[in-house]
């Protein structure tokens, strides 16, 4: 089921993070308030064409996502197959948050539109990532401890 509530909550919320007062508690209470009364009042018709507009722009995003993703395990395919390594360096750190990135995408997307596909290829990146992170982090601190980092 589509529940387009939760993307437009999310969206007034960002809007107005940077403010820092005190009535904030009260401002978020007004702002989760808001779709469910744009969604059952005057304003439905609109807001659905929104929601249905941004949602097919977050999609074309994310498949740009997909294929970059795929450019770069091809590459590291490709690399592995003629026999060369990729030596570890900080750098490695930098993959750590694209796919952090693009799985937090993937379960919201599972989540919004409510779709299994979507769940089941969050978890699998979730388990990549977590895979990832833990090699990064032991590689990190066994080069730190021999001091070659």
């Amino acid at each position: 089921m589509y529940r387009p509530e939760g993307l437009l909550r999310c969206t007034a919320v960002t809007n107005f993070v940077f403010l820092e007062a005190p009535f904030m508690p009260e401002l978020f209470r007004e702002l989760s308030a808001l779709p469910r009364f744009a969604i059952n009042g005057p304003f439905e018709p609109c807001v659905t064409k929104l929601t249905l507009g941004c949602s097919s722009v977050a999609l074309t995003i994310w498949g740009f996502g997909l294929v970059w993703l795929s450019i770069a395990i091809a590459s590291i395919i490709h690399i592995r197959t003629r026999g060369e390594r990729i030596p570890f360096n900080m750098g490695w750190w930098g993959f750590t948050f694209p796919i952090g990135v693009f799985t937090s995408a993937t379960l919201q997307f599972g989540t919004e539109l409510d779709s299994p596909t979507f769940k089941v290829l969050g978890t699998i990146l979730t388990v990549t990532l977590i895979l990832l992170w833990l090699t990064v982090s032991i590689a990190t601190a066994l080069k730190a401890w021999n001091g070659v980092m």
